[in-house]
């Protein structure tokens, strides 16, 4: 019997009324503003005026949020939102895509060095490294949310991803339930191949309710919870019926219910670690060369390293749209690929080149 790392952690960091901010926007901010001085940082020491900064900044944040949220919607999803076009814009719902912000990068990056005359290689050399912090960050935020979780596993190093259940329950009925928990009971079952282990789920509610009360909402929300919501259905198994027994303490009482979880691979924990390995090495290596840097070397092997490891975690992520279960490959991998073989094309084309190149122009060695 293995012990597996629950994570209930509330992707809410604090409420104010029906205002909540949450672990995810202070990550992916964080990230860009991280981003945004390591840049500027970079720039000001290969003396780029501070007007050109101000425009590569501005296309590379909006190129990268377009990027992303398209990515999404017509990479996993493009038939429901090319019929519902509106729904592009609702990005508080979730759905963000790397590969898209990468496309994105890229378009956005062609786009500015066109229109204002300087050089692309130079450019995306330098903005891999803040793309990598970028990255790690916001890997973190969405393990905070409980999202893009692993795939099934019954390794020590799995986590439960109970939060969509444990607190959920909490928030959406606050003035009756007062806090929620789960702990381990050491047993666990394999159904269709899949193991689940079994959890002691606590809710704790005001004095003033009755239990049949309380009874009679659990007995019909969480249920309907763990069919409705994607994020609990997929993760979290009620196998039969819910027993519900309850605890009086002092100040409330807690309704005790037993609940199936299946231990899964925290995918976004291994991605963020990488992405952060990433950072380490390039940032080193770009303040040792002092920023002289053979063009397209830097770029070109952090996509070959990248999409790589992108193609080999998502045998070990959960697939993000239903119709991924069926495919050899699914698309985060299948999106990998034009990457992974451009990166190589571009780093055999600047190795033979072997050119030193300027914001400007390019200088021969």
């Amino acid at each position: 019997m293995l012990c597996y790392i629950e994570w209930d952690i509330s992707p809410i960091i604090f409420s104010l009324g029906k205002f909540s901010f949450r672990w995810y926007s202070l990550m992916i901010s964080g990230g860009f503003l991280l981003g945004y001085f390591i840049i500027k940082k970079m720039f000001e020491k290969e003396n780029i005026p501070e007007k050109d900064f101000t425009k590569f900044v501005q296309y590379l944040f909006f190129s990268t949020i377009i990027g992303l949220r398209l990515g999404h919607c017509f990479f996993y999803d493009p038939i429901h939102y090319l019929t519902h076009p509106l729904e592009i814009l609702k990005v508080w719902e979730g759905g963000l895509a790397s590969h898209g912000a990468a496309t994105g990068i890229l378009i956005g990056m062609f786009l500015y060095v066109r229109k204002y005359k300087k050089s692309f290689i130079w450019l995306l050399d330098r903005i891999i490294i803040i793309v990598c912090i970028i990255g790690a960050m916001v890997r973190i935020g969405n393990l905070m949310n409980s999202e893009i979780i692993g795939s099934p596993t019954d390794s020590k190093k799995a986590f439960l991803f109970v939060n969509p259940v444990n607190k959920y329950v909490v928030r959406k009925q606050a003035d009756v339930f007062t806090d929620s928990r789960v702990s381990q009971l050491n047993k666990d079952t394999v159904v269709d191949g899949i193991t689940y282990t079994k959890l002691k789920l606590e809710i704790d509610f005001f004095n003033k309710y009755e239990n049949k009360d309380v009874q009679d909402y659990l007995m019909k929300s969480i249920p309907s919870l763990l069919k409705q919501k994607k994020s609990m259905k997929s993760n979290l198994k009620l196998f039969s019926k819910p027993e519900i027994s309850f605890e009086k303490n002092k100040a409330s009482k807690t309704a005790v219910l037993n609940i199936w979880a299946i231990p899964r691979f925290p995918s976004q924990l291994f991605e963020s670690l990488f992405y952060a390995m990433l950072f380490v090495i390039y940032f080193t290596l770009y303040r040792r060369k002092k920023g002289k840097l053979i063009g397209g070397v830097f770029f070109s092997s952090f996509m070959i390293a990248l999409f790589v490891f992108r193609f080999i975690i998502e045998f070990i992520k959960k697939e993000q749209v239903d119709f991924e279960s069926a495919m050899l490959f699914n698309m985060g991998q299948l999106l990998s690929l034009p990457f992974i073989i451009a990166g190589i094309l571009l780093l055999i084309y600047s190795l033979k080149q072997n050119k030193e190149l300027t914001f400007y122009k390019n200088i021969k060695k």
